[in-house]
């Protein structure tokens, strides 16, 4: 069986909308494209209520050609007209992309409904998303990456996106599991677990770091994730997209905007389990070999 990722190209999408934002997707991008030997595309989308096109497209021009002069990376532009929440996603497909990346900002008060506009962009893209604040990536790059467990039924595929940039950054790799009572979901969680220990070893990849979730703490599994990785200089969170049960249930539930606009502006790397057919090898999930 031949999965769809397998002919993806060594190129990452930013999208760009001009913020601070979008400036620290773009640092992000740089860091990721130099270690993985990637082009990077800045795309951004024309809408019906876009003024200034002309000015928008020279400026895009502009940021492309000067990040390519100063980091050395080839860099393109790209601006089309469509939908900000499918468009994106679509021109990741075309285009192959192995990574989008891009910028959203902290939650309070309205910015809550920018978290919620992040996931639908997720929800489209058949590639693996990088979601960045204003918080720019270290010179190393992802270091540190965390990976937290629950009982669902795809949060094991993240283990694949986890080992595939570790072993582009000689990362550390933490895991943090959540706490089940029920019969059912703990037999789960623990199937979840085996499976991604497994997966490490078989990789020769050492998990060094492996926290419970306190059931005392009324705080939720979610901020407890970030109050963990706060705590350890986690420099890339993995979570899942779905739409169903676990952590992340539900494309547009409150689980995945804790953990995307985190307080510490920690990057996320927001997988969309829907997107992928079959469980293999790393680069079927769109890493690298």
């Amino acid at each position: 069986m031949t999965d769809k990722f397998e002919q993806k190209n060594n190129l990452i999408l930013v999208a760009y909308d001009f913020t601070n934002e979008a400036k620290c997707a773009l640092k992000h991008a740089n860091n990721l494209a130099k270690t993985t030997k990637s082009s990077i595309e800045l795309i951004h989308i024309i809408t019906k209520d876009t003024k200034n096109v002309p000015s928008i497209i020279s400026n895009l021009n502009e940021v492309a050609e000067t990040n390519q002069k100063e980091s050395g990376i080839s860099t393109k532009a790209l601006a089309e007209e469509g939908d900000i929440f499918t468009s994106i996603g679509k021109i990741a497909e075309d285009k192959k992309a192995w990574y989008l990346v891009f910028g959203t900002h902290g939650v309070k008060g309205m910015q809550h409904i920018l978290g919620a506009f992040a996931l639908k962009v997720v929800s489209s893209s058949p590639c693996p998303v990088i979601i960045v604040q204003n918080k720019t990536i270290a010179e190393n790059g992802y270091k540190n990456i965390l990976i937290p467990i629950d009982k669902s039924k795809y949060t094991k595929q993240k283990v694949y996106q986890a080992i595939s940039l570790a072993k582009q950054y000689n990362s550390n790799i933490h895991l943090f599991n959540a706490h089940e009572t029920d019969e059912q979901f703990l037999l789960n969680l623990r199937g979840n677990i085996g499976f991604i220990k497994n997966k490490l070893h078989e990789n020769d990849l050492d998990f060094h770091f492996e926290t419970n979730e306190d059931p005392k703490n009324k705080d939720g599994f979610g901020k407890q994730v970030i109050k963990y990785a706060s705590s350890n200089n986690i420099d890339l969170i993995f979570i899942m997209a779905e739409d169903g049960g676990g952590l992340m249930g539900g494309i547009v539930g409150a689980e995945e905007i804790k953990i995307i606009n985190n307080d510490a502006q920690i990057p996320v790397m927001c997988i969309n389990p829907t997107n992928y057919e079959i469980l293999g090898s790393s680069i079927s999930f769109g890493g690298f070999s």
